[in-house]
């Protein structure tokens, strides 16, 4: 059946001022403002962000599935980090979270060697260039809960007890 341009379709993205018409939306402006001092700390932002982005497609088409045209949430972002290639998640919290001396006390040498220690791993805090009072924490990227699904009921144990510990 063909589409016609009021028809969404899976990994269509319409956002008014977005990926549509090939320029970045507020919140992704944020992002592009940060890219050169994320690079400088060894963190690559994906191509939509990067400095003199044009869109890979036709502004006027109607089914985008670049991959510079996935709109991630503008909060929170995945990005390279270059010293290994690993995905990163990166997330803008103020300065005066406790999340950043949680997420420091729970990654400090002798805490997360503890095996009952679950949480994620802070890499890297990078004052924000953008945003007054705001950091950027570097957290690797994870995956969902149920991907893959557990594949037997010890699973769904061992699931249930590491997050009760």
């Amino acid at each position: 059946m063909a589409t016609t341009p009021t028809e969404s379709q899976p990994g269509d993205q319409t956002v008014a001022g977005g990926a549509r018409s090939g320029r970045l939306s507020d919140g992704e402006q944020v992002w592009a403002a940060r890219y050169e001092q994320l690079k400088a700390h060894g963190y690559l932002l994906r191509p939509r962000y990067r400095p003199g982005w044009v869109p890979a497609w036709d502004p006027n088409g109607w089914n985008v599935r670049e991959e510079d045209a996935i709109l991630p949430g503008t909060d929170n972002l995945d990005a390279e980090r270059l010293i290994d290639g690993q995905i990163v998640f990166l997330k803008p919290v103020l300065k005066t979270s406790p999340e950043i001396e949680i997420g420091c006390l729970l990654t400090s040498e002798d805490i997360r060697k503890d095996p009952q220690n679950h949480a994620i791993p802070l890499l890297d805090v990078i004052d924000d260039p953008v945003v007054p009072n705001t950091v950027i924490l570097v957290l690797p990227l994870l995956r969902a809960i149920d991907s893959p699904p557990p594949s037997s009921v010890g699973e769904c144990i061992d699931l249930v007890n590491q997050t009760l510990e």
